[in-house]
């Protein structure tokens, strides 16, 4: 039997297209909890939870994606029970944080699985580990799903550090600011006022947003209305709907500016020189500066 333990989209979203298209006699646990469980839904239809303790009993293999506590805590039961653990790593940032239970135990599995080279050349010079690389059915179901329209649409992926940070790293991550980011979209966007160019900015949250949707909302809304920046939030929840509805997009570190330039979307980055080889090590994307000469 093979347990699969999962919470966070990005992971959720990667795993579960990929074991859609596996071998039907393969038989699973599932233990899904946050966005996980609408995400296997969707795609697996109906997948009954199991008790955590009850999943490590049964199963004599585990997939774990990584980044919520519930995901760190699986890795280290499912390694202290030996059991042949398998992590899901679905970005390029963070990769031994996510080993790091809370009571400071680093929990190394017995195997990484990784969607993209990018990701299977940075794991192999943090881990010494058995790395594979799996196909990325996700990114198949997002190039098949894109419908391409020409707007002025400009669609800003939230990334805040207030709860990454805090929550996760204990403020020990300082180099990067969502607020500082804002601020270099905010003077692009009064450069396109100034030159009378009509746009529509529309934010998409990041999943963990959406516990607190009406705080978020009130959050980004008084940042941009100081520069009489109007904002509309997306009501999409569909990643490729939102990337079909806006013709540009923009961002700082999320694994969506990878997936928008591989499907040759107008993709600008708000990171700076240093940070963007932090953060996409081998992926080459303009900076928010170049948004300028596109929009009409």
């Amino acid at each position: 039997m093979i347990g699969i333990v999962s919470h966070d989209s990005g992971g959720a979203e990667l795993i579960s297209s990929y074991l859609k298209h596996q071998k039907k006699d393969k038989k699973y646990l599932f233990n899904l909890s946050g966005p996980a469980k609408k995400i296997f839904s969707k795609k697996m239809g109906v997948c009954k939870n199991t008790n955590l303790n009850k999943l490590i009993k049964l199963s004599n293999k585990i997939i774990v994606t990584c980044g919520s506590i519930i995901e760190k805590k699986t890795l280290k039961l499912s390694i202290s029970n030996k059991i042949k653990t398998i992590l899901v790593l679905d970005s390029w940032l963070y990769y031994k944080e996510r080993l790091i239970y809370k009571d400071g135990s680093i929990n190394y599995p017995d195997e990484i699985w990784v969607f993209d080279r990018h990701a299977k050349n940075k794991a192999k010079k943090i881990f010494r580990l058995p790395i594979k690389l799996k196909k990325n059915y996700y990114f198949d179901e997002l190039k098949k799903k894109l419908i391409k329209k020409e707007n002025n649409n400009i669609l800003y992926f939230c990334y805040p550090d207030k709860f990454e940070y805090n929550n996760f790293f204990k403020n020990k991550i300082t180099w990067y600011k969502e607020l500082n980011a804002i601020k270099k979209l905010i003077k692009i966007l009064n450069k396109l006022n100034s030159n009378k160019k009509k746009f529509k900015l529309v934010l998409r949250l990041h999943p963990k947003q959406n516990l607190k949707i009406i705080y978020w909302k009130n959050f980004y809304k008084k940042i941009f209305e100081k520069d009489n920046i109007g904002v509309k939030f997306s009501k999409n929840k569909n990643l490729v709907d939102d990337l079909s509805d806006n013709n540009f997009i923009v961002g700082s570190h999320t694994q969506a500016l990878y997936f928008s330039k591989m499907l040759y979307k107008k993709t600008f980055t708000l990171a700076s020189k240093k940070n963007l080889k932090r953060i996409f090590p081998e992926i080459k994307l303009p900076k928010i500066d170049y948004l300028l000469r596109y929009i009409k």
